[in-house]
């Protein structure tokens, strides 16, 4: 919610057309810390889905294995 709120007031919201990018100033820095920021909590969620989804395979193996006895 906070990286909308800055780009509403840099007035960024919904034009993505644009090419060329004029020198960072103090608001867009903290628009890119946002954005880095959030590289890395999706980072980390990615990693975490994964690793649930490969315990819940052999959770799903071990319980199949156990069937087929």
């Amino acid at each position: 919610m906070e990286r909308m709120k800055l780009e509403k007031e840099e007035g960024r919201g919904l034009d993505y057309n644009t090419r060329t990018s004029p020198p960072l100033q103090h608001g867009e820095r903290k628009l890119e810390a946002s954005k880095q920021q959030f590289k890395i909590l999706h980072g980390y969620s990615t990693i975490l889905n994964l690793a649930s989804l490969a315990g819940l395979t052999l959770h799903a193996w071990h319980l199949a294995h156990h069937l087929a006895m």
